[in-house]
């Protein structure tokens, strides 16, 4: 645990190390109004998420619930709502945006612990206390972390509360239950677990039986589906308890859930959407349309920011048409946002947002008049001259600067109007 320091005051200055800025910016705002937080699973890759290539999972006191919905408005870190089928009990998604590195960065805000099979999360482990009370200050990145302890005994516990006959069946003649990620996670846990520590804070969770066939799991090698089932079958009091779903109710939730998904990902797919995400907009969805003359580059920029959208919010793209179809303004009532590659001038309604974008071309073309084979301004092409009612946000961005700068410009035009 040299990475880690028990906690304390904050009143020392941050260690320097790689992080986006909005990140960095987040948590001491969160340290200095005593939010009690930590990140409470997958520690192993926190660099990953400092960087934002990977999410986080951050468990809130309860009570801080309304503290923290005010620290994320102010930061401009916005809510978004999964689609019924991926929702889960005590858990809240929201989406961050850095501008000077212009990426998104996904936090999960867990007021519970939520854990269980795929699909379903159908467990609530009522050991948040437990969590909060011995977490630790990573200290390179100062943010809160799970005690490598209880986030052992939490990696252990929710494999345990997973196991499925089709997920055993379907791991077979694998060495270990756990997917390669997870070992790795498990190895790098183990490093760090200290044997009577972990005994201690297990055995009131747990009971001492399965506390001590969780010491004799840490190891070189992750836990096999048997010592898996033995933990479960031995844990005081019975995990089967913290049920939120009866055995019954579950299972065609789970299917049904399941089904639902598989569904939206083919429907993805059939419409070329470049990500899976189900986080829709709460407030309503928005329509963005991606304006400019030819060669401006807006089929570019407008796929690179569905695909960047993607990452994280669901999305439905719309290359060049005549008109916007039913589809996409169904999508938008939804909650998605809508990206559309140009406008076109018949459409009855307006877009949410258009993004301009400009050529040094257009200032010259308008002050020359039409030759005999040129369009008067007006004209479906022209759409440079198109006017936007005043509910539609217009954002001109001048397209003769790199591309990077383009889309990066466009990147900020759209946080902004989501």
């Amino acid at each position: 645990m040299r990475e880690l320091l028990e906690m304390g005051p904050l009143d020392r200055p941050l260690t320097r190390t790689a992080s986006l800025g909005v990140v960095t910016s987040l948590f001491r705002r969160f340290h200095a109004e005593e939010i009690p937080y930590c990140n409470w699973k997958s520690n192993e890759h926190l660099d990953a998420s400092m960087l934002g290539d990977t999410d986080f999972d951050l468990l809130v006191d309860p009570r801080a619930a309304l503290p923290v919905a005010g620290i994320l408005s102010q930061m401009d870190v916005k809510r978004f709502v999964v689609a019924p089928f991926h929702q889960y009990p005590g858990v809240e998604d929201y989406v961050c945006f850095d501008r000077d590195a212009s990426r998104l960065i996904h936090l999960h805000l867990h007021y519970q612990l939520t854990v269980g099979e795929k699909w379903l999360k159908g467990y609530r482990l009522p050991w948040e206390e437990v969590v909060l009370s011995t977490r630790m200050l990573h200290e390179r990145h100062e943010i809160y972390v799970a005690d490598p302890n209880v986030e052992m005994l939490l990696l252990v516990a929710r494999a345990a509360v997973k196991l499925r006959w089709r997920d055993r069946l379907l791991a077979g003649r694998r060495r270990s239950y756990f997917p390669d990620k997870v070992v790795k996670e498990f190895a790098w846990l183990a490093r760090m677990v200290e044997h009577e520590r972990l005994l201690g804070l297990a055995r009131p969770l747990v009971g001492e039986k399965a506390a001590r066939l969780l010491a004799e799991m840490v190891g070189p090698s992750a836990p096999s589906k048997r010592q898996l089932v033995a933990f479960r079958r031995s844990a005081e009091p019975d995990l089967a308890g913290y049920r939120t779903y009866s055995v019954w109710g579950a299972r065609p939730r789970r299917w049904l859930r399941e089904a639902r998904t598989l569904w939206w990902w083919l429907e993805n797919r059939y419409y070329r959407v470049p990500g899976n995400s189900s986080r829709t907009c709460p407030q309503g969805g928005v329509m963005i349309a991606v304006v400019g003359a030819d060669g401006a580059g807006k089929s570019s920029i407008a796929k690179a920011i569905a695909e960047w959208l993607s990452q994280e919010v669901a999305v439905l793209p719309i290359a060049a048409a005549r008109h916007v179809p039913m589809r996409a303004w169904r999508a938008r009532d939804l909650g998605k946002i809508v990206i559309l590659d140009g406008w076109p001038d018949s459409e009855a309604r307006p877009p949410d947002v258009v993004v301009r974008l400009r050529v040094a071309s257009d200032v010259a073309q308008r002050r020359r008049p039409p030759g005999p084979t040129e369009q008067p301004p007006g004209h479906v092409a022209d759409v440079q001259h198109v006017r936007y009612p005043p509910s539609t946000r217009v954002v001109e961005i001048d397209a003769n600067q790199p591309v990077e700068r383009v889309l990066s410009e466009a990147k900020h035009a759209v946080w902004d109007s989501v």
